[in-house]
């Protein structure tokens, strides 16, 4: 398995429980799931029904591993800003910040897959990868696709299906 840098954002295929819920994946329906390279081929990522719920650290090849497809997309950004974003990824999981079954992004105390993302961008650089966020469920919500589809910020490095981006 390619080795990663800390800061690029891993999507997965495969999570049944996530898989027909429109508001994480408008338009490209591939991915279900979403994490954080923090270094060492690890990613940390929060689940309902992984690691106990809350924010933690697996291989990135357990991570995708029983996936149908995957990819890793790695902001446009200095090494060293990828790294602050991995470092907060990081502070989330040795803080086991839980899963926010609520979807909202106001509560800084849990996290959702996307949102652990994006809040380890913000706070570790302060750049919010997805400044224009849609708004699902009545609330403003940081979906999969709007991480990468269309972003300018962030470039696909690697496609499991060999897909151009």
């Amino acid at each position: 398995m390619a080795e990663f840098q800390p800061g690029d954002i891993v999507m997965r295929s495969g999570d049944r429980l996530l898989a027909d819920r429109s508001y994480y994946n408008r338009r490209d329906h591939r991915f279900t799931h979403a994490g954080l390279v923090v270094g060492g081929s690890r990613v940390v990522h929060v689940h309902p029904t992984e690691g106990g719920g809350v924010a933690h650290i697996t291989p990135l090849k357990g991570f995708v591993s029983g996936s149908g497809n995957w990819a890793v997309f790695r902001p446009d950004l200095p090494d060293s800003s990828r790294a602050s974003a991995a470092r907060a990824g990081e502070r989330f999981a040795q803080e086991r910040r839980p899963f926010d079954g609520g979807l909202d992004l106001e509560t800084v105390d849990s996290l959702y897959c996307t949102e652990l993302v994006w809040r380890a961008y913000l706070e570790g650089t302060g750049i919010d990868l997805v400044p224009s966020k849609p708004v699902t469920l009545t609330l403003p919500f940081v979906t999969l696709d709007s991480l990468y589809f269309g972003n300018p910020l962030v470039k696909k490095i690697h496609d499991s299906l060999k897909r151009d981006s």
